[in-house]
């Protein structure tokens, strides 16, 4: 027979909730932030994958980008409207040529453009 799960499930929610506020934590006059995804879309073309990232009313000082053969990280952080962004990882469909990568910020949109690596 099965034991109480409850303490362990409570105790799982902790950390999780704990993690969590590493990445988000109030301000401190603590109101809480408000807090969000930033919607992603993902193309795959011929020579590369576009990526598309919503970040609505932001300046690009405040958004950040880094990036790995396989995943792009996404993130930012706007002090002034009391909003933080949960950093976001895209998995990548395939490997990419990190050092060809262009990101380009117009109008609350990043489009990041992934060549694939040369043949």
């Amino acid at each position: 027979m099965a034991g109480n799960l409850v303490p362990g499930l409570s105790r799982m929610l902790d950390e999780w909730m704990e993690m969590l506020s590493w990445y988000c934590p109030d301000p401190p006059q603590g109101r809480p932030r408000r807090r969000w995804f930033p919607p992603v879309t993902l193309e795959r073309r011929e020579d590369s994958v576009i990526i598309e990232a919503s970040f609505p009313g932001l300046a690009p000082e405040y958004v950040e980008l880094s990036l790995t053969a396989r995943t792009l990280y996404l993130g930012a952080e706007c002090a002034a409207r009391n909003e933080t962004l949960f950093p976001r990882a895209v998995r990548l469909p395939c490997e990419i040529d990190v050092h060809r990568v262009e990101a380009v910020f117009g109008q609350g949109v990043l489009r990041v453009i992934c060549p694939y690596p040369a043949s």
